[in-house]
């Protein structure tokens, strides 16, 4: 019994090898945190909202639910890119811009802060039926559109960081076209994976 034991014993986590590829993707970890602030934040706003915003969501939430059932396939791939689409524009757009490190922390959080209130209202309005509905309905793309979305806004504040670092006076002077190439390429293998996401969206719906 000793030794089957000792066979079965799970190998310990290197808490160590973890700390260092978390600070080795220190960019990948500060994008994801300022979305998961936006998601905290809305969920708690999300616990005590006041008459008319309860009415508002309660509304947004049944009609969205209605569509969804009643809509064809093209319409509802549609509709789920429309959900994340205007964030990935703006973040595509931010990178282009010497104020994208500020702009683009605030898309990420108000992108949280969307669907931290819809998860939150679901499950402080229908309780673990709501909880089930954003599993099922929500969070897979949500996942896999905040994925993406970091991965886009980590590129965008380094592309306008190098862009901005140019018009300071003792910025040094590079050149940005091959930066912008690997930029606008990652973006377009970025889209074709949010084209793909809602695909699967629209058919798991």
């Amino acid at each position: 019994m000793k030794r089957t034991a000792k066979r079965l014993a799970l190998p310990k986590p290197d808490y160590q090898k973890l700390i260092a590829y978390l600070r080795e993707k220190y960019d990948y970890v500060l994008m994801a945190a300022f979305l998961l602030i936006g998601m905290v934040v809305g969920a708690l706003l999300a616990q005590n909202p006041d008459h008319v915003t309860q009415n508002g969501i309660s509304s947004i939430i049944t009609g969205y639910s209605a569509e969804r059932s009643s809509q064809t396939f093209g319409a509802t791939f549609i509709s789920s890119m429309q959900s994340v689409l205007p964030f990935f524009i703006a973040v595509l757009l931010s990178g282009v811009f010497a104020l994208g490190p500020l702009v683009v922390p605030l898309m990420l959080m108000f992108r949280g802060l969307g669907v931290g209130l819809a998860m939150g209202y679901l499950y402080s309005g229908y309780g673990f039926q709501g909880f089930l509905y954003s599993l099922v309905m929500i969070l897979p793309q949500a996942f896999l559109s905040a994925v993406l979305l970091i991965v886009l806004a980590r590129d965008a504040v380094r592309l306008s960081a190098r862009l901005a670092a140019v018009f300071f006076p003792s910025g040094k002077t590079e050149m940005l076209w091959p930066s912008f190439r690997v930029y606008c390429v990652r973006a377009g293998a970025l889209f074709l994976m949010l084209c793909a996401s809602s695909l699967l969206d629209s058919l798991l719906t």
